[in-house]
């Protein structure tokens, strides 16, 4: 049987820079739909094209109602695509910020350009579930860039090899090539092994969640800002000051985890504009990560350094 599919070399290139003009990660908790197959900010696998005559759609992400945080999660499957006779590989299931193109004459597709973005996080997270089939790997794929990929300021990926039942946290260290500040991001997240087109097996399945970009270190008396948020650890009172600012209020998750991903505490609140207390003193020394997830999908990472 003959299988549509896509380039995994080609969805790994790193093109020209498409027009898209963001200078934060989109809609990072998938809370946001304009479908149940398209999540607001991000391009996915799902085609719908004609081959040899006949319609082909290809659904490999969708919205989920089972979510780490708030009200969705992007569910990526890789799908077994046959429509006439010859062998060729599954199509993975995957979500970018960057644009999915496919010829459907060639029988190759990829990943072009990816979004505005100046900032040099330490790390690329997320929470994940999965279901791998075979030699399959989930994928985690960061580029950042300078003018048309004229310089690589940094390129990273990650595999994991193992399926996870329950909410799985994922911290990738990012590495930088060039000292310079970076213009244009992409982050690409598959269902499978999108370097090695012979690994990626139908039906291997992730749940995708909560993608944040974590910055460096905040330690005592250290501020760091941004419009909505900022947060600083006074050695003072020995406490964790979060200030934040929102347009409205609504339902906000603020949770520390130890770097590893182990929940330390949590609490959920309706918060428009308030100043929240996080008592430190409890804190084994050590490097720990605060996030403040939003309902409508808004998430903020930091990451705190308790001496």
């Amino acid at each position: 049987m003959k299988k549509l599919f896509l380039s995994v070399v080609c969805i790994l290139c790193l093109l020209a820079l498409a027009a898209k003009s963001q200078t934060t990660i989109p809609n990072p908790g998938f809370e946001n739909w304009t479908s149940n197959h398209d999540a607001v900010g991000w391009d996915n696998s799902n085609l719908s094209t004609t081959y040899l005559g006949l319609a082909v759609t290809i659904t490999g992400v969708t919205k989920s109602t089972d979510a780490h945080s708030g009200s969705y999660s992007a569910k990526l499957l890789s799908k077994d695509t046959t429509i006439v006779v010859y062998t060729t590989p599954v199509t993975p299931g995957f979500v970018t910020l960057g644009t999915f193109w496919f010829n459907s004459t060639s029988q190759t597709g990829g990943v072009t350009g990816g979004i505005l973005f100046h900032g040099r996080p330490d790390s690329l997270t997320c929470w994940y579930k999965s279901s791998l089939q075979g030699s399959d790997k989930s994928s985690f794929y960061f580029s950042e860039w300078q003018g048309a990929h004229a310089t690589i300021i940094a390129n990273d990926s990650a595999k994991i090899a193992t399926s996870a039942a329950n909410w799985t946290y994922f911290a990738m260290p990012i590495h930088y090539m060039d000292a310079g500040t970076p213009d244009s991001l992409n982050i690409t997240i598959g269902s499978s092994d999108m370097g090695v087109q012979a690994n990626i097996a139908n039906n291997s399945q992730m749940n995708l969640d909560d993608v944040s970009l974590v910055y460096g270190s905040v330690g005592i008396m250290d501020i760091a800002y941004s419009n909505n948020f900022n947060v600083y650890a006074d050695k003072a009172t020995n406490q964790l000051i979060i200030n934040l600012n929102f347009d409205q209020s609504q339902s906000t998750e603020i949770a520390l985890y130890t770097i590893s991903g182990q929940l330390v505490k949590s609490y959920v609140k309706n918060i428009e504009s308030s100043k929240e207390l996080m008592e430190l003193s409890s804190l084994s020394k050590g490097i720990y990560v605060l996030k403040v997830m939003r309902n409508d999908g808004q998430n903020f990472s930091q990451k705190i350094s308790v001496n």
